[in-house]
């Protein structure tokens, strides 16, 4: 299981299509996404063959300008250039407005928090490394310091060399030993009673003994009563 904020290494192992032979000297760009951002756009890595014989069009378009010709009297035609003139020189004359004053600045002290250790790191691109190169036996480790969010994320490794390319994915899932999701009421007055309910989820594959406490600020505990199953 990873964990937020750890550090990992992903292994890329480069072998040939047809007899999966090493393939030494290889350059390697790794990428991981977030899968949460990559599934709003259903956003896949696609095959770079594409790019090097795409698909085109003959990229020829036809215009004609024969309805915007416009067929007039030469007369009237002068007639327009002065009115067009005349109006041109009557918005130069016009002069332009003042500006304002700039408003005074607030002094009112800000309020300061205390400091908490919270997750604060919640960069979708967790890794993006342009180039690193396989050694004799067709490897290469990288080391990955992974953001604080609680996700799946889908890992790209491409490889290249002078004369061959390919590309590989997987994904992994970064989550916490024990998830706590609160059931709160949206909105309460002065004076309202409400009752509050917390579910402890165990995300290990081992049993755990918790110890769950409960401090409210501002409010009266009333009772506090534990279902366990």
């Amino acid at each position: 299981m990873y964990t937020p904020s750890s550090i990992i290494h992903i292994d890329v192992n480069v072998t040939q299509y047809l007899d999966n032979a090493s393939v030494n000297n290889t350059e390697v760009c790794l990428i991981v996404v977030d899968e949460a951002i990559l599934s709003l756009t259903g956003h896949k890595l696609e095959s770079p063959l594409s790019e090097f014989y795409p698909n085109r069009s003959e990229n020829i378009r036809h215009h004609q300008s024969r309805e915007r010709c416009l067929l007039s009297n030469a007369q009237d035609i002068e007639q327009l250039k002065k009115k067009i003139q005349e109006r041109l020189t009557l918005d130069d004359s016009e002069g332009g407005g003042g500006g304002g004053g700039g408003g005074g600045g607030d002094d009112r002290s800000r309020h300061k928090f205390m400091t908490t250790a919270v997750r604060s790191n919640f960069n979708p691109l967790a890794c993006w490394t342009p180039s690193s190169i396989t050694d004799s036996s067709g490897r290469v480790s990288i080391e990955v310091k992974l953001p604080d969010s609680l996700t799946r994320y889908r890992v790209w490794a491409l490889a290249t060399n002078d004369k061959q390319y390919g590309f590989g994915e997987m994904s992994f899932t970064v989550q916490l030993p024990i998830m706590i999701r609160p059931s709160l009421p949206r909105f309460l007055n002065y004076g309202d009673t409400a009752h509050f309910s917390v579910i402890l989820q165990n995300q290990t594959d081992q049993s755990l003994l918790l110890h769950a406490g409960l401090r409210a600020t501002n409010a009266k505990l009333l009772t506090s009563q534990t279902n366990q199953q």
